[in-house]
């Protein structure tokens, strides 16, 4: 990577303190290309301080089962608490923020968060200049989904198809 500006790399963290992380990063030269990862948006806050040069990702989300009514109400409550706790600090020390989503094309919103929520908690991100991640792991290969995903106002994607997504990435515009 080093050399590569390109190239990015995101580091869970699974647990390993931002010191930690942010030393490696230095030692092989490439702490600018480095994402620190955590669903702990206060961890995320610390690696600024040890690495002001690194980048940050915060996944404030769960993992609903369903997209019931019930699961839909429940996922956004809590990724709303997450949110507004970030943006009291007006999401100080936070790049990009990775919103999970479930998907159920047998719904008319196929998406648990909902549609609307997806697009308010975007306008609120890019209000304070944070990038939106997004990741559905219940669709997979599946380019109608991910271009209703775009059309509500990702920055990003994750994907375990990257084969998938180099062609998808095609079909979109690139305003």
């Amino acid at each position: 990577m080093r050399g590569r500006p390109d190239r990015l790399l995101y580091v869970d963290e699974k647990g390993a303190p931002p010191e930690l992380i942010a030393k490696l990063a230095e030692q092989f030269g490439v702490i600018s290309q480095t994402y620190y990862c955590s669903h702990n948006w206060r961890k995320v806050v610390e690696w600024r301080k040890v690495a002001p040069k690194g980048r940050s990702m915060v996944w404030p989300g769960n993992f609903p089962k369903n997209n019931s009514p019930e699961s839909v109400a429940k996922t956004e409550a809590y990724v709303q608490q997450r949110l507004d706790e970030m943006a009291a600090t007006g999401f100080d020390g936070i790049d990009q923020v990775q919103i999970h989503v479930r998907t159920n094309l047998t719904k008319p919103d196929p998406f648990c968060p909902s549609s609307a929520f997806i697009r308010r908690a975007i306008e609120l991100m890019h209000k304070h200049g944070v990038s939106v991640n997004g990741v559905t792991w219940t669709e997979g290969e599946n380019a109608d989904i991910h271009r209703k995903l775009w059309d509500l106002g990702f920055d990003h994607f994750t994907s375990d198809y990257p084969v998938f997504f180099s062609e998808f990435t095609k079909t979109i515009r690139k305003d």
